[in-house]
């Protein structure tokens, strides 16, 4: 799995490119970009619960109808956003997607390997053949909390965080003087 970091980045390109750009605070859409961006991984959430931090990891939150769920609530954001609800709607799951794509292409260490991303029609877990990104390390299931924070502050993770921001800062510039190319032109 990419870094809340990588995760950020990227989901901030998809909102320069499909983001509103007329009366709503620039801020308000990447708000909501960083949320959508991380929400998959707030399935650490009920393993802290229940003291093994890992145990739900990877599952549900990390499949494409959890994205169109999100999507879908993202529909309630138009007002906030000063937008149509589709564009809500689109820009969110697509931050929410993002996250999967990143995730796709990082190097998984730990089982189950890859992400169940057409869960409820299949069980079987993807992940590309080769991996773009180190990803992190965050121990393993039935680990305590006292490793899982050990290895959140490793230097392994530092250098994929490095690694990111040296891939995803590039992309957003780019997409941030494209955009807003485009919308001047329009």
């Amino acid at each position: 799995m990419a870094t809340p970091i990588g995760h950020s980045l990227l989901a901030l390109a998809v909102v320069r490119v499909f983001g509103n750009r007329t009366t709503v605070p620039t801020w308000h859409w990447y708000l909501v970009a960083v949320v959508a961006a991380n929400a998959a991984d707030l399935d650490f959430l009920p393993g802290l619960l229940v003291g093994d931090i890992n145990r739900f990891h990877q599952g549900f939150s990390h499949t494409l109808l959890a994205a169109l769920i999100f999507a879908a609530l993202c529909t309630f954001l138009h007002r906030f956003l000063a937008c149509r609800a589709w564009q809500a709607g689109l820009t969110g799951g697509l931050c929410y997607a993002s996250h999967l794509v990143l995730d796709f292409y990082c190097h998984d260490g730990r089982a189950p390997f890859g992400m169940p991303l057409l869960w409820p029609v299949s069980d079987e877990r993807w992940n590309a053949s080769f991996s773009i990104f180190s990803g992190v390390t965050h121990g393993s299931s039935g680990d305590t909390i006292a490793v899982f924070v050990e290895d959140l502050f490793s230097l392994h993770n530092l250098i994929a965080v490095s690694k990111e921001a040296l891939f995803m800062l590039p992309l957003l510039l780019l997409f941030a003087y494209t955009s807003r190319t485009y919308w001047r032109k329009r």
